[in-house]
Order: C-alpha cells, then sequence, then structure tokens
C-alpha cells in the first residue's frame, strides 16, 4: 500500500485518472516495492543495532539519554511502520537511527553535553505533545526528529536548518 501511495500520492477522481494511476503502478511498482522493502531491511537493521547499542549503556550518566533514546525508537520502529510514516519516510527514520547509533557512540565521553542538550530537546517536545492531532503536529514532529540529528549527531546531517527556535516560531505561526 505505501508503494502505491508513493506512486499515486492522491486518489484519481476521474475515469481517465484512475487508467493513467493504473499504467503507472502496473509498470513501477515492482521497482518501488523492492525500494520499499530494501528500506525497510534498513531501518530494522538499525534498529537492532541501536537497541544492542542501548542494552550496553551502564554509565548512571547516561540513564537520561538512553530512556530517552529509547522512547524515541520505539516512536519510530512501531507496527505497521510503513504505513505510519509511508514509504517517502523510510530513509528519514534510518537517518534517524544511525544519528541515535552516533549519540550512543559519543555518549560515554560527553554525557554532560548530551544531558544539556536533551532538555532543550524535552522542553520544546513538552510544547508539541500539547498540539491537537492534525497536520501541524505531524510536521512539529518531523521538526523534532530533525533537531536531534542537528544537536546529537551533525555528522549524519539534518535535512535543512533546525532548531529549538525555528519550532517555537513554527508553533506560534
Amino acid at each position: 500500500a505505501a508503494s502505491v501511495d508513493a506512486l499515486v500520492p492522491e486518489a484519481p477522481r476521474t475515469a481517465a485518472a484512475f487508467a493513467q494511476a493504473l499504467t503507472v503502478v502496473r509498470a513501477d511498482l515492482p521497482e518501488r516495492l523492492l525500494k520499499v522493502l530494501h528500506d525497510v531491511e534498513e531501518v530494522l537493521r538499525l534498529s537492532s543495532e541501536v537497541e544492542e547499542a542501548l542494552r550496553s549503556q551502564t554509565h548512571p550518566a547516561s540513564v537520561g539519554a538512553v530512556a530517552d533514546l529509547r522512547a524515541q525508537v520505539g516512536g519510530l520502529v512501531t507496527a505497521g511502520l510503513v504505513t505510519t510514516v509511508g514509504a517517502h519516510r523510510l530513509g528519514d527514520v534510518a537517518r534517524y537511527l544511525q544519528a541515535a547509533l552516533v549519540r550512543l557512540e559519543k555518549l560515554p565521553r560527553d554525557a554532560a553535553r548530551d544531558s544539556a542538550l536533551l532538555a532543550g530537546v524535552v522542553e520544546v517536545t513538552a510544547e508539541w505533545s500539547r498540539l491537537p492531532t492534525g497536520p501541524k503536529r505531524e510536521q512539529v514532529r518531523w521538526m523534532l526528529e530533525e533537531l536531534r540529528v542537528s544537536l546529537f549527531a551533525p555528522s549524519v546531517k539534518a535535512k535543512g536548518p533546525i532548531s529549538i527556535q525555528r519550532i517555537y516560531k513554527f508553533l506560534d505561526f
């Protein structure tokens, strides 16, 4: 379903549009489906690596970061992952998990910095949690994921400029 949605983002409203969409799906579905399966495989592999790395974090200074990362991964890798996030976001989810691995790698030597950065993320996440369900809430959710990349694993590269201030500005829009 996610593969078809990626190929036909809007439901056809006429018979001609349906016929055109059907032609596109018939021609491109096998390739798109393989891409989605590859992306899902990458997400599951990275998720497993993150879970393994989380289990090895035992230092008391890492407790807050570990809890945060468990919640983050739990929110990203869910039952119905492909349907929930869509085929177009699977690459982003893999990037967020890669950033989590980088964060975990840096954590033992930089727990104090991680904790200070996490305080800002927790604050803006609390604001996000008060938003009503809808497109704005969904957009801020992904902005928060990009913020985590930017703050905790800048080498992974966020999609575009992001900061706590930018999120607050968007929330005030």
